[in-house]
């Protein structure tokens, strides 16, 4: 049987909940602070919504190919997956402009969104 998680209607009750899950959720405040929550909310929607298609098929050609960078976590059903995804610890800025071959899903998923 798998487990059916609550619909939740706004942006207070995913607040509520995850506060009652522990997890601490600061606004952002500055400027910069804003910019990144919107930038990451920009690219969050393009993953799970916009270029789904496109981003699932990165994840799962890391999985299925050998690639570090794509784990699949528990909490997922049938019909939907959970993943991490880790961006490289070095050699970032050479991986995310080109100049160098791409082999991690998190520069791919980022290239795919600009």
């Amino acid at each position: 049987m798998v487990a059916r998680y609550p619909e939740l209607g706004s942006d207070y009750e995913i607040l509520q909940e995850l506060v009652g899950m522990g997890v601490d959720v600061f606004d952002p405040v500055t400027k910069s602070e804003q910019f990144i929550a919107q930038m990451m909310d920009d690219f969050s929607s393009f993953v799970l919504y916009d270029g789904r298609e496109k981003c699932l098929k990165i994840l799962e050609d890391d999985l299925c190919n050998g690639g570090n960078s794509v784990g699949e976590l528990q909490g997922g059903s049938e019909a939907f997956s959970i993943y991490r995804v880790s961006f490289p610890p070095n050699d970032f800025n050479e991986e995310a402009s080109g100049t160098k071959k791409c082999k991690n899903a998190a520069i791919s998923l980022v290239r795919e969104f600009n």
